[in-house]
């Protein structure tokens, strides 16, 4: 999972899994569809979509690891505009992309798959150190 913090605070936690892989296919037919149209970087309502779909992967499988009750449906709205600037653009896709590498990532029997990471705060850290 990959947490994404938007321009006001909000944090989602992104999440590639069957879940949002069934999702994928719902809306696109073929899961690699959406991919496809994500990894051109210009389709805005992609974009929305694809990130709503795994933020709502990871809603849902946070609240059932609490047993809690999901609170929210994220919709995307507010997360992009046709004014938006590429750089936010592009953290978006780069966040949806480590969630997905995250999700098709090999795990061992003794790995957990709960672990939340911040792969764009990490690339920044290091861009920084160099």
């Amino acid at each position: 999972m990959v947490k994404y913090t938007d321009k006001s605070g909000k944090e989602y936690v992104l999440r590639f899994d069957m879940s949002a892989i069934a999702e994928m296919r719902e809306v696109y037919g073929e899961y690699t569809e959406g991919l496809k149209k994500v990894a051109g970087g210009n389709d805005i309502e992609a974009l929305k979509k694809m990130f709503a779909i795994l933020a709502n992967a990871g809603a849902e499988y946070l609240a059932e690891e609490r047993g809690e009750p999901v609170t929210e449906k994220v919709t995307g709205e507010g997360l992009l505009s046709k004014h938006s600037s590429i750089g936010k653009m592009r953290g978006i896709v780069k966040a949806i992309d480590e969630a997905i590498k995250d999700g098709n990532r090999m795990m061992s029997a003794e790995e957990e798959d709960d672990q939340i990471r911040d792969g764009y705060l990490k690339e920044l850290n290091e861009k920084e150190k160099n």
